[in-house]
């Protein structure tokens, strides 16, 4: 596959924010690198990750910005909004409305993601739900 349909996978399946799109997007042999995990995550790791933000901020949105491509990886700039109406990390739902960043890469092999690496703004979010950590 070609750099562009590796971008237009990523684009289409993180926009459609449903945990079937993200296990859509793993290989079975998917190997994820999670921000607060102190290990490579398999995909069903992934998969729970996922679902218990989904659990917390149910109507969570992502909108990819910025895409970069090269070969078979995918770097993606992704803007999340939701509402926390759930427990994330143990913080009882405040019912804020959160906006943050999302930086994600992907390496792709016959049109799935292999590996993937995310980092996103954790301390803008817990500042946005109330909760200083200093």
């Amino acid at each position: 596959m070609t750099s562009e349909n590796n971008k237009a996978i990523v684009k289409d399946l993180i926009e459609a924010n449903t945990l079937a799109s993200i296990d859509e997007l793993c290989a079975p042999d998917f190997i994820g690198h999670l921000p607060g995990f102190p290990a490579p995550t398999d995909r069903k790791t992934f998969v729970d990750f996922a679902s218990m933000l989904y659990s917390a901020f149910p109507d969570l949105h992502h909108i990819v910005e910025v895409q970069l491509a090269e070969d078979d990886m995918v770097s993606s700039v992704v803007k999340v909004t939701g509402t926390h109406q759930g427990t994330f990390q143990g913080i009882p739902a405040t019912g804020k409305k959160i906006v943050f960043y999302d930086l994600i890469v992907a390496r792709f092999k016959d049109g799935k993601a292999v590996e993937l690496w995310a980092q996103l703004d954790v301390l803008n979010l817990l500042q946005q739900l109330g909760v200083n950590p200093f």
